[in-house]
Order: C-alpha cells, then structure tokens, then sequence
C-alpha cells in the first residue's frame, strides 16, 4: 500500500476540520456576534494546522503513541467546532488543543534527534494554551464577546508573523 505523502496527509486532515467547523457552525449557533470571532480563529487554526501536519509528519516515525495523540486531537478538534455557541467551552478546548499538541510534541523529542523546529514548535504550542487559557479567564469573568475577539486578533497576528514574517516551518 502506498504511503500518502506530508502535504497529502495534511490536506486530508484540514478537510475534515473544515468539514466539522461548518457543520459545527451551522448546527452551534445561535447568536453569529459571538461566534463570528470564534470562526474566524477556527479558521485561522485550520490553515496553521495544514502546514503544521506538513512539516511534522515528514519527520514523525509510524509510533503508536504519536498516532494516539493524532487521535486525541482530531477529537478535540471537532469538540472544539461543535462550541462555537460558547466561548467559554470553546477556549477551554483551544487550550487543551494546544496542551496535548505540546505533549505529542514532547514525545516526538523521544522518537528523533531534538531539533530548533520541534523546540519552536513546543514554544509556540505552549504560548497557544496560554493565550488561550487567558481569554477563558476572560469569558468566564463576564467578558465572552471581547475574549473571542481578543482569541482572534491575537492568534491572527501571531499567525502572520509565523507564517510570513518569520516563518516556522522552517528547517534551520
């Protein structure tokens, strides 16, 4: 059987996540102001998401633990497109998103040679939790609105500076 290829893989995963966040979207909400942020996020973190799989499973051996991870997080990624009528529910699962990716991620440093990416990609996974941690303290003291605003914005300048102004996916 032939092996799909990093960019293959990643593509496939990205459309089942825009799969779940449109059903989610139409199925989750009710009041499209506080969740058009949310969207915009989700979207945001799809794109990343694609060259994330891409770069990493070129370097990931076949590891049941890995793959265990994978599945974890495709299920919070679905969670996480089914919770776009609350921004509370929905940074709580952006924040375990990032958590397990840094766990995944930490494993891998057991499986290959530790490398500036793998060190770069735990850093940035850990600053996606936090921020994401902070905008669900943010919600849940009353300010929904403006925490999926804040998850937003936030996450799409990190994204711009990550992918474009100082890309890393890069191999150094």
């Amino acid at each position: 059987m032939k092996r799909i290829s990093p960019s293959q893989k990643s593509l496939i995963a990205c459309l089942l996540f825009i799969v779940f966040g449109l059903v989610g979207w139409f199925l989750s909400t009710s009041n499209t102001m506080h969740s058009l942020p949310l969207l915009l996020y989700y979207a945001v973190l799809v794109f990343n998401t694609f060259f994330s799989i891409r770069a990493f499973s070129a370097i990931t051996p076949r590891n049941s633990a890995q793959t265990a991870f994978d599945m974890v997080l495709v299920g919070i990624y679905c969670a996480l497109a089914f919770s776009f009528a609350s921004t509370v529910y929905f940074a709580l699962f952006s924040a375990l998103l990032f958590l397990v990716a840094v766990a995944k991620y930490v494993h891998l440093r057991k499986l290959i040679a530790s490398s500036t990416l793998l060190e770069r990609k735990i850093r940035i996974d850990v600053l996606g939790a936090l921020l994401s941690v902070a905008t669900l303290c943010i919600a849940v003291a009353g300010w929904p609105l403006g925490a999926a605003w804040i998850l937003c914005i936030v996450f799409a300048l990190a994204s711009v500076y990550l992918l474009l102004i100082n890309p890393m996916y890069r191999v150094d």
